[in-house]
């Protein structure tokens, strides 16, 4: 398409605040599709919707732009609502809620561009491959952890039935399958029935592909639900089964291997499946549009441009300015580390806690005593730009009954002098079938004279954004005591106690020691 020429500064400045645009969608996204696998698939979404749009442009409308000042009011407005969704991220990085109206505002503002720019029709044309950008951006936190918890629960449902058809013992507990030969998590049997995310992603880009309408298009999402969850039962059974014949380390070289066939299954399942549709019932035409004889676009004004560039720009300066804290660099650390006064057991940490988390440093260990007691311990760190509220995510009263364990009370919580600061332990009392547990959860600021609230809902996130107060580092404890005896509240604090004052050292950072 041949822009008429009103200036290549114009030209070359609209071209610009596009690109800039979606360099920052996918330099925004980047950290979720690398730190979450899940998400990994996000990488290829920009192919998909490029060639989309490859696909479309030789059907493509003629161009018949209708400049207004309203949009370009509207761009101008759009573009600078970055500066304050910079600001919110400055305090809460991991926020979905303020990644999808971010994701939300560049779909949006490329849509309007295009409007401005190539006017009505061309712009509906290519929007399916613009809008396509959406699916890689990840589901809100609680409506995601909810339908993974949920799933895993029915995965479990579903395995231990069909596992006691073929005549072999299987109890559920949580998200647990209880054989005799041991027990198997299903969050590690289905990672978290990681190919629904990318299953969805791929139906909606077959379903563009073969540019079904939308009843055939939520058909395709809906069996592309149905494979996935159907894989995944297969796959968790195909672990299970393993395991009863030949012992948990046979499931666990089977477990990548079967996560990534699954993956890979779900996308080509669907995709041939769709097509043989296509073939049987094929989808109406693409619209043949009538030709003016020349494409009459318009590029954006120049100072137009300009304003919307500046205020990309300005954003992340605005937020070091929003934050900025003159006297940080006199604060007082502290550092926690974990000693090894005994032996601790490294633990590997499920890769859904990992994705979820976003921790700098964590570790996961046990170790149990001379007189059987079980200790197991998750520690965590976050840096500084890591997290506003995960610390807070990983509860021991959220967590642990997924995993089939009862929460029984919530007891009055052990205070800690451990030295450079006092740490209050929440404790709660749990059942785990005849086993009863203790667990000890305390989260911490790395700098005590500057808490930062944690965040539980968005009136607590906009709250410390207002308050210029964002996570400069976070420290995370939680520790689990099952006694080998049953044991009182009591007994169990003390050996809580000396555990900690063993293993966990907290201590002021000397400042000649800090890092530059």
């Amino acid at each position: 398409m041949a822009l008429p020429s009103r200036g290549k500064t114009q030209l070359y400045a609209s071209v610009a605040w596009l690109v800039f645009l979606w360099v920052h969608f996918l330099a925004l996204f980047r950290v979720e599709w690398t730190l979450d696998a899940q998400y990994s698939y996000g990488f290829i979404v920009p192919l998909c919707a490029a060639y989309l749009f490859y696909l479309r442009w030789p059907d493509r409308p003629a161009a018949e732009a209708k400049p207004s000042r309203g949009l370009n009011l509207c761009l101008i407005a759009g573009a600078a609502s970055f500066i304050p969704l910079a600001i919110i991220r400055g305090s809460n990085p991991e926020w979905r809620a303020a990644l999808w109206a971010e994701g939300l505002l560049v779909v949006g503002l490329t849509l309007l561009t295009c409007l401005q720019v190539t006017g009505r029709r061309w712009t509906r044309h290519f929007a399916p491959a613009i809008v396509l950008m959406l699916m890689a951006v990840p589901w809100p936190r609680g409506f995601e952890s909810q339908l993974v918890n949920d799933l895993m629960r029915g995965v479990a449902a579903v395995v231990v039935e069909l596992m006691n058809l073929l005549g072999h013992y299987a109890e559920q507990r949580g998200n647990l399958v209880l054989l005799r030969q041991g027990t198997i998590g299903v969050e590690e049997a289905c990672s978290g029935v990681r190919s629904l995310q990318s299953t969805l992603m791929a139906a909606v880009f077959v379903g563009l592909l073969f540019r079904w309408r939308w009843p055939r298009l939520l058909g395709l999402v809906a069996l592309g639900v149905v494979v996935s969850l159907g894989l995944n039962v297969l796959r968790t059974l195909t672990l299970t089964w393993i395991t009863v014949q030949n012992g948990p380390q046979q499931m666990e070289r089977w477990h990548d291997p079967l996560g990534a066939a699954v993956a890979v299954a779900s996308v080509v399942l669907l995709f041939v499946l769709a097509a043989l549709y296509q073939r049987w019932r094929p989808s109406a035409p693409p619209p043949r549009y009538a030709s003016s004889g020349q494409d009459r676009s318009q590029a954006l004004p120049a100072v137009v441009s300009v304003l919307l560039l500046a205020a990309l720009l300005i954003a992340p300066v605005a937020t070091a300015v929003w934050y900025a804290q003159p006297d940080e660099q006199h604060w007082q650390r502290v550092q926690a580390t974990v000693t090894q006064t005994e032996p601790l057991q490294a633990q590997a940490i499920p890769e859904r806690v990992e994705a979820l988390l976003r921790y700098s440093e964590g570790a996961h260990y046990v170790w149990e005593a001379a007189d059987g007691t079980r200790y197991t311990l998750f520690f965590f760190h976050w840096g500084k730009g890591r997290t506003s509220s995960h610390a807070g995510v990983h509860r021991p009263d959220v967590c642990l009954p997924s995993a089939g364990y009862e929460l029984v009370a919530q007891e009055a919580p052990l205070t800690w002098n451990a030295g450079a600061q006092s740490l209050e332990f929440e404790t709660f009392r749990f059942q785990f079938g005849p086993r009863p547990l203790y667990v000890f959860f305390s989260v911490w600021d790395a700098f005590p004279g500057h808490q930062v609230p944690i965040a539980t809902n968005w009136q607590e996130r906009l709250a410390n954004v207002w308050h210029h107060q964002r996570v400069q580092g976070r420290y995370s404890v939680e520790l689990i005591v099952e006694p080998a005896q049953p044991a009182s509240l009591r007994t169990a604090r003390q050996q809580a106690r000396r555990f900690l004052e063993r293993h966990l050292q907290v201590a002021p950072v000397v400042p000649s020691a800090e890092q530059p």
